[in-house]
C-alpha cells in the first residue's frame, strides 16, 4: 500500500477534474461514500405501503405498527494502474502543448473510468440482477427498430407500471446503449408522439418528457475488445438492452433505489514517487468502490431491444 505521505494533490485534481463523455455511470447511480471497506447496510421493507386501520375509538389504543430492517454487504474493492514517467519525456514535451505527468494521469483516469464503466454494465444490463417480474425479452416485429410495428412507449409505459407497484415509485432514469438510442430517435411511434411539440427531432430531454422520467443516459461507450498486439476491435459496451430504473437522488436508508456506487470518502487519487529502479516517476491513480444493486424490483430490463 503506498504511503499517503506521496498523495499528489496536483495530480489528484486532474484525475478528478478528468471528464470522458463516454461514461455515465455516475450519471445513472450516484456515489455513496463509506468509510469501510466492507460493512452491512440496513433494507427497510415495505410495510409502509400497506393498508392499516388508523381509526381510533375514544378510550382505546392506536394500532400496533411494525416493520422489519433486513441487511445487504457491500465490499469495495481497491482499483489501481500506473505509468512511468521520465526526464527525457518531460525534455522532449518542453515547449508542446503536452504535459506529461498531467497527460499520464488523464490516461490512467480513463482506464479506471472506463473499469468502473464495465463493472456498471455488468449490473445494470444483466438479467439475473432482475426479479423475475421485472425483465422482457423483446422478438420479432416487438423489436424497438422494426418498422411502424414496434412500440417503445406502450412497453416503457408497462415496465414503468411494474416497477410502480412494487416499490411505489416511478422509474426516474431510463439507460439506452448506442444502438437503441438510435432505435428509439429513428422509432415511428416516438416521432409521432412528439410532432405536435415543435422539437422536431427527439432529444434526451424530450423522450424524457415523454416517458415521464427525469433523465434518458445515452450510454454509449466503446472497448477495445482484443488484447494488446492484436488488430483493434472496438465494440459498444452498453448492447442491445435498456434498463428503466428507479434510483434513489438522494440516498437514504429508507427509499427504495435499484443501486448505489459505494466509494470510499477519500474518493479518487493519485501517487507519485521516484523509482531508482527505472529512474522514473511512477504515477498511480487509485480508486475504491464497489457498483452494487440494492433493490431488484426498483428496476425493469429489456433484453434484445434491437435487431
Amino acid at each position: 500500500m503506498p504511503d499517503y505521505n506521496l498523495i499528489k494533490p496536483a495530480l489528484t485534481n486532474v484525475s478528478v477534474a478528468f471528464k470522458s463523455p463516454n461514461y455515465k455511470i455516475e450519471e445513472i447511480l450516484p456515489r455513496v461514500p463509506v468509510s469501510k471497506t466492507t460493512a452491512k447496510y440496513y433494507v427497510f421493507d415495505k410495510e409502509n405501503l400497506r393498508i392499516t386501520e388508523t381509526a381510533r375509538a375514544g378510550k382505546t389504543v392506536s394500532n400496533e405498527v411494525t416493520y422489519t430492517v433486513s441487511t445487504g454487504t457491500y465490499t469495495m474493492i481497491r482499483h489501481s494502474n500506473h505509468g512511468l514517467i521520465d526526464q527525457e519525456d518531460r525534455d522532449n514535451a518542453a515547449g508542446t502543448a503536452l504535459s506529461p505527468d498531467a497527460d499520464m494521469t488523464e490516461v490512467l483516469t480513463e482506464k479506471m473510468l472506463a473499469r468502473m464503466e464495465y463493472e456498471g454494465e455488468r449490473l445494470i444490463f444483466d438479467t439475473a440482477d432482475y426479479a423475475s417480474g421485472n425483465k422482457a425479452a423483446i422478438t420479432g416485429t416487438a423489436k424497438w427498430d422494426v418498422g411502424t410495428i414496434a412500440d417503445p412507449i406502450g412497453q416503457i409505459e408497462s415496465a414503468s407500471l411494474t416497477v410502480l407497484k412494487k416499490i411505489g415509485r416511478r422509474p426516474n432514469t431510463l439507460v439506452l446503449g448506442a444502438e437503441v438510442w438510435k432505435a428509439i430517435k429513428t422509432s415511428n411511434a416516438v416521432r409521432d408522439n412528439i410532432k405536435y411539440t415543435g422539437f422536431g427531432v427527439p432529444t434526451e430531454e424530450i423522450v424524457a418528457k415523454m416517458f415521464d422520467i427525469d433523465k434518458v443516459v445515452r450510454a454509449e461507450g466503446t472497448y477495445n475488445s482484443v488484447v494488446e498486439g492484436q488488430t483493434d476491435s472496438l465494440l459498444f459496451l452498453w448492447g442491445k438492452r435498456a434498463a428503466l430504473l428507479y434510483v434513489s437522488p438522494t440516498p437514504a436508508l429508507k427509499s427504495p433505489t435499484f443501486g448505489y456506487i459505494f466509494s470510499h470518502p477519500r474518493g479518487r487519487y493519485v501517487t507519485s514517487w521516484y523509482d531508482p529502479d527505472r529512474d522514473a516517476t511512477k504515477i498511480e491513480v487509485n480508486d475504491m468502490f464497489q457498483v452494487k444493486k440494492v433493490d431488484n424490483t426498483a428496476g425493469f430490463l429489456f433484453d434484445g431491444v434491437v435487431s
